[in-house]
């Protein structure tokens, strides 16, 4: 599910236009994630996005032709399976890379917490387009809607939503 903002009052995210004075919190960010599989953008920084999800179960095969992909279990178990039968067993505290080009089998025994970095044109599931598919603006939309809501106060929300749903003459 995508949040929605006032209507005309969406900026877009970009680094320029992100507080820099913004103190994020993982916990209060985790606890905002209701579906697994489902990454949620909580910064962006040097062209790449600070990823979080919750994720359990089984993800889909795919690779990244271009994009390293950094994980950082938070917590839980994550296992990154590989083609030739290796795999990497993460749990909480270690991190691993997946190298560009390397196809990958996501699972995740448990509900496990993941921190994640990747190049902003990296897409969710790679190569492969699946119902897990999330697109990037459903990974930024309560970005988008926290930043509109600092630029645009509750009262000046209102008033360009009335404006913007007068009938036209």
């Amino acid at each position: 599910m995508i949040a929605r903002c006032a209507k005309n009052a969406m900026p877009t995210v970009t680094e320029e236009t992100l507080n820099v004075n913004a103190v994020g919190h993982l916990d209060r960010e985790f606890a905002e994630i209701t579906e697994h599989w489902s990454p949620r953008v909580v910064a962006i920084a040097n062209g790449q996005y600070v990823k979080l999800a919750k994720v359990k179960g089984e993800f889909v095969w795919h690779a990244h032709a271009e994009e390293d992909e950094f994980f950082l279990v938070r917590r839980g178990t994550f296992i990154l399976r590989y083609r030739n039968g290796s795999e990497a067993v993460l749990k909480a505290g270690d991190f691993h890379v997946v190298p560009r080009g390397t196809e990958h089998f996501p699972y995740a025994p448990e509900e496990t917490w993941l921190i994640f970095v990747e190049p902003a044109a990296t897409t969710h599931t790679g190569d492969v387009v699946s119902e897990r598919t999330k697109p990037i603006a459903a990974q930024l939309a309560h970005l988008e809607c926290a930043q509109s809501n600092r630029r645009f106060p509750k009262r000046r929300r209102a008033s360009m939503k009335a404006a913007t749903d007068r009938p036209t003459t």
